[in-house]
């Protein structure tokens, strides 16, 4: 294919912010494709959004898993060899998240509705309704609601490393669905908000949003990237035969670092997230 193959993943290592502007590409023809086929929409645009970058996150796996950089970063030169793709899977995701936002609005607004039907089910079936977030959790049982929403994301975590594993980068279906998931969420707030008054009542609406959610989405978001990371080397490692040479050991110390990283962060997430909820 013509897109992934744009930026190599050693130009995107250097130049991370050309990758945002690539997902949102992605985004914008898979959301144009779907709708013009008029066929469950929604799930359509997902799977045409995934096509075009499942061969650049493999490539950029593949490249990633032969590089052994020196340095040490936050005391770890693991993180210092994999923090160059982490910020390119980053940018993949901001893209996909504005892509998406994007076309919730530019879109006229029955076919927003319909390509986004499965997503803004989803966000009513977690109870999430114009930015408002309900639990059935009291709200004074803090530990209850962290261990709510720990479990729930840590399970999310699990198919992404067992995805990234299996399929090397199978995850990026994954991160496509929660980031249209994201993008649903950011458009039903601005609109709620706004009420459609005018542009800079909308631009408002998706900063507010936006804010909301990066204290506790921030890690949650790095502890995804990272868990696809770990499972995505190791794939490669594997599918490459690199596990009959010594620097597969590297390469396994690495996955089950980043893996625990991963989880580390998605703590946080859950903690920050818990106290906003808990007052």
């Amino acid at each position: 294919m013509v897109l992934e193959t744009i930026i190599s993943p050693k130009t995107a290592r250097k130049h991370s912010w050309q990758i945002a502007i690539l997902a949102f590409i992605f985004t914008s023809i898979g959301i144009f494709a779907a709708n013009y086929l008029g066929i469950h929409q929604s799930i359509v645009a997902i799977t045409l959004v995934s096509m075009p970058a499942v061969p650049f996150v493999w490539r950029l796996f593949d490249f990633e898993e032969e590089e052994t950089e020196k340095g040490v970063v936050m005391g770890s030169r693991t993180i210092a060899r994999h923090l160059p793709v982490i910020m390119v899977l980053s940018m993949l995701f901001i893209g996909l998240i504005a892509g998406f936002v994007f076309w919730y609005f530019a879109l006229p607004a029955e076919a927003s509705k319909t390509i986004f039907e499965v997503q803004n089910t989803e966000l009513a079936n977690i109870g999430v309704s114009s930015g408002k977030a309900i639990f059935s959790i009291a709200q004074d049982k803090f530990l209850d609601t962290f261990e709510m929403l720990f479990f729930h994301n840590f399970g999310v975590l699990l198919i992404i490393v067992l995805f990234s594993i299996l399929y090397s980068s199978g995850a990026v279906f994954v991160l496509v669905w929660n980031s249209s998931i994201i993008g649903a969420f950011i458009g039903n707030y601005a609109k709620a908000v706004s009420q459609g008054s005018n542009i800079f009542a909308i631009l408002g609406g998706i900063g507010t949003s936006a804010l909301g959610l990066f204290p506790h989405g921030s890690f949650e978001l790095l502890a995804y990237l990272t868990a696809a990371l770990a499972g995505g080397i190791l794939s490669s490692a594997i599918t490459r035969e690199v596990h009959k040479s010594n620097s597969f050991i590297l390469v396994l110390h690495d996955s089950i670092k980043l893996t625990a990283i991963s989880i580390i962060l998605l703590a946080i997430a859950a903690f920050i997230e818990a106290g906003t909820i808990v007052h």
